[in-house]
């Protein structure tokens, strides 16, 4: 955005926006996205089947989306992964429990990853 801004050049804003997107769907938690690994744990903190039920919801639903919007590379992707954390019945066997802090920080930085991605897309859009 800081390329945009010094340049006027619109390519950096369109990079922007494609980065921004990207990591966006990146903190989706559904398995193998980083999203899952982020509120996975916090998710287990509550109930380890709180944990797997939310991370198999969602990875149903980003499948379901990839196939409807024809994203059939990003429904594999995600399709494999869901299939991978189905293959043993504990969720999370090698974890230890988050402590409330460690629960808190967890959660507010993907809060605010969210929120810095949805800023420059907000921003990319509103410059377009």
């Amino acid at each position: 955005m800081l390329a945009y801004r010094y340049s006027g050049d619109r390519v950096w804003l369109g990079g922007a926006f494609f980065i921004g997107m990207i990591n966006l769907i990146n903190l989706a938690p559904a398995p193998p996205l980083d999203g899952s690994k982020v509120l996975g744990p916090a998710l287990a903190r509550i109930h380890p089947w709180v944990e797997r039920a939310a991370l198999l919801l969602v990875g149903a639903l980003a499948v379901a989306w990839a196939v409807w919007s024809r994203n059939f590379i990003f429904a594999a992707f995600v399709g494999l992964g869901l299939l991978g954390s189905l293959r043993t019945l504990a969720a999370r066997p090698e974890a230890e429990r988050l402590s409330l802090v460690q629960w808190l920080a967890s959660v507010a930085m993907w809060l605010i990853a969210l929120a810095l991605c949805l800023i420059v897309i907000a921003i990319a859009l509103r410059n377009a």
